[in-house]
């Protein structure tokens, strides 16, 4: 009877998709065979397992010790190199340099021209040994420097400076910012294509256009609702607003490798910067602010009987001393606005129940002022 059954049944027939399906189970068998032997044979590596790094921890450590130059002194060359301006200028040298250094770090014509007359002119120079090597040295650097400007300088040096360069590209980076662009060359040596690193129009409020890198990372606190942080080089390394007290902080190396290779290194460091309304009591007592007006007045006090002269603070602005009264015509324009920005736009007094009583405190109501040249004034104000 069973067998009688068993030969009843009937089969079922076999379709296109039913080979399909047959077909695809063997490939996910054959991959799954596949990637399981190779990895375990320790074949397959995924990318980020292990890594080499060229340079030694403490290569990156010690990074003015290995050559490289730090964002402020970057911008200090910028700032501090125009022999025009005194009130910022700084000459290129250190006062106990031989005379031969001095006229070398000369960077343009104008500034050649004053460090070789002031070394003429100086008593070190009539007893100088060398003054053959000094002269010769100055008629070389006037044929390089000639017509030479200080605009040709932070071009050339600083903007856009001339870093790495074979048979078919070279590379032009910006020192202040660490942009570049890369020019393709045809065999006379013309250009033919470039590649910005940036966009050429990018979108000054959109910072991700103006960054080379973004990092995205999971801080390391206790919170399980963790959520993906996103750091990028504009923002967190070479962006600069010193209204908000925002600083570049990166680090910058060119170099040659043994084989003579020319080398370009960027170390950012990515940090929180700037400041904003936080930084600043939301209510102040009027005894604190004739406390902070009259440090001013002392400190001016004490430069004019020492220099004979005003401050400068660190906006190159003249502190001629502030008092608790607005409106004082003794005041210089400098000083006057930044009393009223500090009383009249962002502290207003908080008016007593009783209208014969003194104000005795003030506070911030309009946070909105707090911003830009404001956040500028009260950093100084509370700070400086």
């Amino acid at each position: 009877m069973k067998e009688k059954k068993e030969k009843n049944k009937v089969k079922k027939p076999k379709t296109a998709f039913t080979y399909l399906k047959r077909l695809l189970l063997i490939v996910v068998a054959l991959f799954v065979v596949l990637f399981a032997s190779v990895y375990f044979l320790d074949k397959y590596k995924a990318s980020g397992m292990s890594f080499e790094n060229k340079y030694p921890d403490n290569y990156w450590s010690n990074l003015e010790t290995n050559g490289f130059v730090y964002s402020e002194d970057i911008l200090a060359w910028q700032n501090n190199s125009d022999i025009d301006d005194p009130d910022s200028y700084v000459a290129p040298y250190k006062e106990d340099d031989d005379l031969l250094v001095k006229l070398n770090s000369a960077r343009y014509q104008k500034e050649l021209a004053s460090i070789y007359n002031t070394i003429r002119s100086s008593s070190e120079y009539a007893s100088y040994a060398d003054k053959a090597a000094f002269e010769e040295a100055y008629q070389t650097l006037s044929v390089k420097y000639n017509n030479y400007t200080h605009n040709d300088y932070i071009n050339n040096e600083l903007l856009n400076k001339k870093a790495l360069e074979n048979d078919r590209y070279v590379l032009y980076f910006n020192m202040i910012d660490t942009t570049f662009v890369l020019y393709e060359k045809d065999a006379s040596g013309n250009f033919i294509n470039e590649w910005h690193s940036t966009p050429v129009n990018a979108d000054s409020a959109n910072s991700k256009e103006r960054s080379l890198v973004q990092v995205n990372f999971v801080s390391g606190d206790t919170n399980p609702n963790k959520a993906v942080q996103r750091w990028n080089t504009y923002d967190y390394a070479t962006n600069l607003n010193e209204n908000e007290r925002i600083f570049p902080s990166y680090y910058v190396k060119l170099f040659e490798d043994e084989d003579g290779t020319p080398k370009l290194q960027v170390y950012y460091i990515f940090t929180e910067k700037g400041i904003d309304y936080t930084w600043f009591p939301k209510t102040i007592t009027r005894s604190r602010l004739e406390e902070l007006f009259e440090r001013c007045n002392n400190y001016v006090a004490e430069y004019r009987n020492e220099h004979g002269e005003y401050p400068i603070d660190s906006k190159h602005q003249v502190i001629d001393g502030l008092d608790f009264k607005p409106g004082l015509s003794r005041l210089s324009a400098a000083t006057q606005s930044f009393f009223n920005r500090v009383l009249n736009n962002i502290y207003s007094p908080i008016l007593p129940e009783n209208i014969d009583d003194p104000v005795t405190t003030y506070e911030i109501k309009n946070y909105q002022n707090i911003k830009g040249l404001s956040l500028d004034t009260l950093y100084r104000f509370f700070y400086e």
